[in-house]
C-alpha cells in the first residue's frame, strides 16, 4: 500500500507566544490543526516538538514523516530505537523514513525540574517522593478528550492550582485539543507518552529535567504502552532530559500518600464521570478498596464510603494484575476485606483465562491489525481530499 507522507509543521500565522498551533497535513490533502496554549508560560516551537508529535502516528499509518524544522541530532538519532521498540510490540508495523534537518537547541541556564501532574495516584506519588527536587507541576487539560470548559477540566485546573500552591510549586497548565486529531491516527494508549514528550519540549526553556510518573511497576517492561521506561528517555535530549519515575506497585504508591493530606483531598483518577468520581469504574474501585484497607476514607472526600463494593474488580493486563495483587497483599497483611481478597482471586482467574484464549486465537493481534487498517484507510481518504 502506497501511503502518502505525513507532514507536521507549525502554523506560522500564530504569533502568540503562549499558543502553539501544529498542522498535521495528510499527504497532499486534508490539514488538521492541533493547538496548545497556556495562560502565561511561553511555549517553544522546535523540530523536537514536531518529531515527538508526528513519529508514532507516522509509524502506525506506515507514512514517511516530514518535519519542517530542525530536530536535535540526538533525538533524530533515537528514531531507529523508538521505531524498533514499537515494531517489537506491533510486528505489522514497519519503520518509516524521517525527512528533517538537524540542529542543536540552545537553552538558558538555571532551568528547573518539573513533573507531569494529573491528580492521580502515580503522579501524586512522584510528587510526594520528589517534592524537595521539584520546581514545577505541568498539567495538561484535554489529554483525556474532555472539552476545556467541561466540569472535569475545570476540576483538574482547580486541583493542579491547589496542589501547586500547597507545595509552593509553579503550576503550568497546558490546554490542548490533541485528541480531536490524534484519535484519527493512533490509539491513545500508544500515543500519550509521545504527546507528553512534545509538551515537554515546548517547555524546554523553563524545564531542564521533566518527570513522567510510571503507570505500572517492573511488569511494565513487558507491556506495550505509550509512556514506557524504555521509550520516555528516547524522546528526550541531553539538554532536555526526561525521567520515567516510580516503577513500583500502585498499592505501595497509595500507602506513601497517606501522610499527604492535600493530595488525598484532591485525588482524582476517574475518567468515567464529569462530576467527580463515578464510584464503579475499575480505577475508582481500586481507590475505594485502598481507602478502606488503609482506613483513610475521611482524608479523601472525593470518594464516598457507600460506593465501596459497587464496582466490579477487573484485571485488564499485567500491570493491572500487579496493582490488584499488591492491594490484595496489603489487605491480607492488615487483616482487612476478606471479601475483596476473594474477589481479586476470581478476577485474576478470569484474567488468566481471557489472556490464554486471546493469545491462542491471536485476538489482540487481529484487533491491532484491524484498527491499523481502519486508520490507514481513513488517512488515505483524507490525503486525497
Amino acid at each position: 500500500m502506497n501511503v502518502p507522507p505525513l507532514t507536521v509543521t507549525f502554523d506560522e500565522d500564530c504569533s502568540d507566544p503562549f499558543r502553539v498551533v501544529v498542522d498535521f497535513k495528510f499527504g497532499s490533502g486534508l490539514t488538521k490543526k492541533v493547538y496548545f496554549e497556556t495562560e502565561d508560560t511561553p511555549l517553544h516551537r522546535s523540530g523536537n516538538v514536531l518529531f515527538c508529535l508526528g513519529l508514532l502516528p507516522a509509524v502506525e499509518l506506515g507514512a514517511d514523516l516530514i518535519i519542517t524544522r530542525p530536530v536535535d541530532p540526538q533525538l533524530l538519532g533515537n528514531a531507529e530505537k523508538i521505531q524498533s521498540q514499537i515494531i517489537s510490540w506491533n510486528p505489522n508495523c514497519k519503520a518509516v523514513s524521517i525527512h528533517a534537518e538537524t540542529a542543536r537547541e540552545d537553552y538558558p541556564s538555571n532551568r528547573g525540574r518539573g513533573l507531569f501532574f494529573s491528580g492521580g495516584i502515580d503522579s501524586s506519588y512522584s510528587l510526594a517522593t520528589e517534592i524537595d527536587q521539584l520546581d514545577t507541576l505541568v498539567t495538561i487539560i484535554g489529554a483525556n478528550g474532555a472539552k476545556p470548559q467541561s466540569p472535569s477540566s475545570k476540576r483538574l485546573r482547580n486541583i493542579a492550582n491547589a496542589v501547586s500552591a500547597h507545595y509552593a510549586l509553579d503550576p503550568i497548565i497546558v490546554e490542548t485539543n490533541i485528541r480531536e486529531v490524534s484519535d484519527r491516527l493512533i490509539g491513545w494508549s500508544e500515543y500519550h507518552g509521545a504527546l507528553l514528550a512534545g509538551v515537554r519540549h515546548m517547555l524546554a526553556h523553563q524545564i531542564e529535567e521533566q518527570l513522567i510518573a510510571a503507570s505500572g511497576d517492573e511488569t511494565s517492561f513487558s507491556r506495550p504502552w505509550g509512556s514506557h521506561p524504555l521509550l520516555d528517555p528516547l524522546f528526550a535530549t541531553q539538554d532536555a532530559r526526561t525521567v520515567h519515575h516510580g516503577l513500583i506497585a500502585r498499592a505501595a504508591k497509595f500507602e506513601r500518600l497517606l501522610g499527604e493530606t492535600v493530595v488525598l483531598q484532591n485525588l482524582q483518577v476517574c475518567d468515567g464521570s464529569e462530576e467527580g468520581s463515578c464510584g464503579i469504574c475499575n480505577k475508582c474501585t481500586f481507590v475505594l478498596y485502598a481507602l478502606d484497607i488503609f482506613q483513610t476514607f475521611d482524608a479523601s472526600p472525593t470518594y464516598r464510603r457507600q460506593d465501596l463494593g459497587k464496582g466490579k474488580i477487573t484485571i485488564s493486563g499485567p500491570s493491572s494484575h500487579s496493582d490488584w495483587i499488591s492491594l490484595q497483599e496489603a489487605a491480607v497483611n492488615k487483616n482487612r476485606q476478606q471479601q475483596m481478597v476473594t474477589a481479586i482471586d476470581k478476577a485474576a482467574f478470569r484474567h488468566r483465562v481471557k489472556w490464554y484464549v486471546w493469545k491462542k486465537l491471536q485476538i489482540y493481534t487481529m484487533l491491532k491489525v484491524f484498527k491499523r487498517f481502519k486508520r490507514q484507510r481513513r488517512y488515505l481518504a483524507a490525503s486525497r481530499s
